[in-house]
């Protein structure tokens, strides 16, 4: 087989998209929804969140990302209902999935212990007719691949442990298996693998209009190198927020959110890549648009509304 360094590369960059097969999102703790599904209801209204993140800017091919999330509780709070929308695209292969959450909520004491579950659909796109090769003669991109298309099922599960001052969580947003392997040649096999997610994060008030917000998310994937993030910030006036985050050895990123009138919220994250990373190329930018919606009266809604 000619050229077969294109062959390699190519096997290189399809593993790494189902690495990631739940988007990074350097926001990730204001979209919680995206990796567990027990968040559903947690902000005890109607929330809506969306945005975008346009990674190593420069670079060909670079990866971007949009989630979209709608969720919420019923009347007496004891369920989470949600929708989530995911688009992962990068060089020559692409992720679409849709699917519909739902989260048992048990109250204990001031806090609240929830269940979820996620029910969904997924689409995968791999175009290699849109590879540039040298060799036009190729089999491997002449009758081996092509462009390829497969609709999956979608099933996963999560816990998410809510106080007003605290939160908690864990979850694998997709436990089916799904294989893809090309007719001829066997070995051109994508394998997808659970993706572990834990969560955590504390609000802690440091005087009448000041809160300091440290957040914690892990990533845990069979195959592929762990990924921390850490984040802390402080919230004034329950209006504006300024963070940071760090992703060892990844990146690190500076972010801003801003409540701007009845429930509107606006957030950006920039990313700088650090260690072997930043040989890939430049910054990445997030933006995030979210919207809460009061539908009946719960108590403590408001505060949880803040931290969660």
């Amino acid at each position: 087989m000619k050229k077969v360094w294109i062959l390699v590369g190519l096997l290189a960059w399809i593993p790494s998209a189902w690495s990631q097969q739940e988007p990074l999102l350097s926001m990730s703790f204001q979209n919680k929804l995206v990796y567990n599904p027990a968040y559903a209801g947690s902000r005890g209204q109607l929330s809506f969140m969306g945005g975008g993140r346009r990674q190593w800017v420069g670079f060909e091919g670079a990866p971007q990302q949009e989630a979209f999330s709608l969720h919420l509780p019923t009347s007496d709070g004891r369920n989470g209902l949600g929708a989530t929308v995911v688009s992962d695209r990068n060089m020559y292969s692409s992720r679409v999935s849709c699917a519909g959450n739902y989260a048992y909520r048990i109250p204990i004491g001031k806090a609240h212990l929830a269940m979820g579950l996620r029910l969904g659909l997924a689409n995968y796109r791999l175009r290699t007719t849109e590879i540039d090769v040298w060799d036009n003669g190729d089999p491997a991109f002449e009758s081996t691949l092509g462009d390829f298309s497969k609709w999956m099922a979608v099933a996963g599960t999560g816990l998410y442990l809510q106080h007003p001052r605290f939160y908690f969580g864990a979850s694998i947003p997709d436990l089916l298996p799904h294989k893809l392997y090309d007719t001829y040649y066997e070995e051109l096999t994508a394998q997808s693998r659970w993706h572990h997610y834990f969560m955590a994060g504390l609000s802690l008030p440091l005087g009448n209009h000041v809160f300091f917000r440290p957040n914690a998310m892990l990533r845990v994937v069979k195959g592929a190198p762990t990924s921390l993030d850490l984040n802390a910030g402080f919230w004034f006036y329950r209006s504006v927020s300024v963070a940071a985050s760090w992703r060892p050895g990844q990146a690190v990123a500076f972010q801003t959110e801003l409540y701007v009138d009845q429930g509107l919220r606006l957030g950006y994250s920039y990313d700088y890549p650090i260690g072997q990373t930043r040989s890939l190329g430049g910054a990445a930018h997030e933006l995030f648009v979210g919207f809460d919606l009061s539908l009946f009266t719960q108590k403590g809604t408001r505060e949880e509304a803040f931290i969660h």
